[in-house]
């Protein structure tokens, strides 16, 4: 019975899965064939971050690993939230593509305890430092996991020396802040209470921070002395792990020798999770060590079908390869589920769509200069460039867009991003045209260079502000079009050097790009 209940539930996951990566795919085909940047499709990031979620509850790590990291090489696109007189465009990091999938990166990486992995992006624009504070302790928390799990102790103590000097420096500003509060408080004549409750909420804030960091230095504290077999040393931080994911609590118990409190944790976890696949191996793997071979063998049996499409090949199911064997299992040990016969027809993921979210092909076209001499797109063909179509010098918001590029246009170059304009304004307007940028800037009338680059508004038939990162392989890799001008160059520099990079620095353990 129970391992029928957990067929049942793991067939949810199983379709839930499959209706989430086909919705995904038609989203990345639909994008990808009318030009449309992921940040415009409402939900698109969150749909993209639940369909990691069930590809780790089924095990399918390498397909987490590929969705994830391709929501972090998403371009990143500031917008106004409501129109104005003046554009007010701004970066909202908290739901965006890029955000979330860091954190199920993070959360992969993790749950299947790919430790190597994750020290090898610790240093790549995967895992950059950039963020918030929240981000930067789960970060420095993942990366000192793996450090101490994978056998790099001395680049673990470092982490865990990092931290606890942001400790010490949070400590001091808490005191310093209560100071500030209280002296304030005594000049505004409080009385007794106004000044604690002042005290108080300074107080607050910084040990909110505190209280985060308490438990991630206290994991790592224990790794630390785990690594330098002081077992009784580590004890002492036990009571301090509070919030420390139960699978880390294990491996710690374990390695403590407390292999009774180590069963009891992956069992109480297991039977909380009973429809996903990694929680059911860590558990299988838990009680073979514990030399419950029995109890292993029917966990195991309860695995199998819940990794019917699990990667093998990684930690928590490669080492299962010993309780395999007893259980009279050779090779590949896995139970495929059924194919559903009440779903109704179900076609090939890969005629759906991509896999991978990609920039499109720039379409190609021709403008003239201030000389009346043509002037093709095509010319740049297998160079990076930035290109700003604006309407014109009659327009005020696009002269202050053209003047704050220029000011950037050192930079761009300097990066290797030349830079270029396209305007509406005939070649005559151009040529008369007083302040010319320090870049070209071409003249395109009749609108075919703006309809080109998805600068064209269809209904009223008018050009429309587009900012264009296009790539070597000329491919948009980063687009802002509309009623407004792109108001960041110092943004969007910053950001098409981020793109490159996942083009530099790619590593062979992640998946080419579609």
């Amino acid at each position: 019975g129970m391992v029928c209940d957990r067929i049942i539930c793991a067939w949810s996951t199983r379709a839930a899965a499959w209706q989430q990566e086909a919705a995904a795919r038609v989203d990345h085909a639909q994008m990808i064939r009318s030009h449309t940047m992921p940040d415009q499709i409402h939900n698109f990031a969150h749909n993209s971050e639940w369909l990691v979620r069930n590809l780790n509850n089924l095990g399918r790590v390498r397909d987490a690993l590929t969705i994830s990291t391709n929501m972090i090489e998403m371009p990143r696109i500031p917008r106004s939230a409501k129109v104005a007189d003046q554009p007010d465009q701004q970066l909202g990091n908290s739901r965006t593509a890029w955000d979330q999938g860091r954190s199920r990166l993070r959360d992969t990486l993790l749950a299947w305890e790919l430790w190597d992995m994750a020290l090898q992006l610790g240093g790549t624009p995967w895992l950059s430092e950039e963020g918030d504070a929240t981000w930067h302790w789960q970060r420095a928390q993942l990366l000192g996991v793996a450090s101490f799990r994978g056998g790099d102790t001395a680049g673990g103590e470092k982490i865990l020396a990092d931290l606890q000097a942001k400790t010490a420096a949070l400590r001091a500003e808490r005191s310093a802040a209560v100071d500030a509060a209280e002296r304030k408080a005594r000049e505004e004549k409080k009385d007794d209470k106004g000044l604690q409750e002042a005290m108080a909420e300074a107080l607050k804030e910084a040990t909110g921070k505190l209280n985060t960091l308490e438990p991630v230095i206290a994991e790592m504290q224990v790794l630390a002395d785990l690594a330098h077999d002081r077992k009784d040393e580590a004890r002492k931080h036990l009571d301090h792990l509070k919030g420390v994911h139960e699978q880390r609590l294990i491996a710690i118990h374990e390695a403590l020798g407390d292999t009774d409190k180590a069963v009891e944790l992956a069992t109480n976890y297991a039977s909380r999770s009973d429809d996903q696949t990694q929680p059911q191996a860590l558990l299988t793997g838990v009680l073979w060590r514990a030399g419950k071979k029995e109890e292993a063998l029917k966990a195991f049996a309860a695995l199998r079908p819940l990794a019917g499409s699990a990667d093998l090949d990684t930690p928590l199911l490669s080492c299962l390869s010993p309780v395999a064997e007893a259980a009279g299992c050779h090779g590949d040990w896995r139970q495929p589920a059924p194919a559903a016969t009440d779903v109704g027809v179900r076609p090939p993921m890969d005629s759906l769509g991509p896999q991978q979210w990609h920039g499109w092909q720039a379409q190609s076209w021709t403008a003239s200069a201030a000389d009346g001499q043509p002037f093709s797109s095509a010319s740049l063909a297998g160079h990076p460039y930035v290109v700003v179509f604006f309407l014109g010098n009659a327009c005020l918001h696009c002269n202050a867009q053209i003047k704050a590029f220029s000011e950037k246009s050192a930079d761009f170059a300097a990066a290797g991003l030349p830079l270029l304009a396209v305007t509406s304004d005939t070649v005559e307007d151009l040529a008369e045209s007083g302040g010319k940028p320090p870049f070209p800037v071409y003249s395109s009338p009749d609108g075919a260079a703006f309809k080109a680059a998805d600068a064209w508004d269809d209904f009223e038939n008018k050009p429309l502000h587009a900012t264009l990162f296009v790539d070597g392989t000329g491919r948009v890799r980063w687009q802002h079009s509309g009623y407004e001008p792109f108001m960041k160059p110092e943004f969007l520099l910053e950001e098409a050097r981020r793109l490159l990079k996942f083009d530099e620095t790619r590593p062979a353990s992640l998946a080419a790009r579609n």
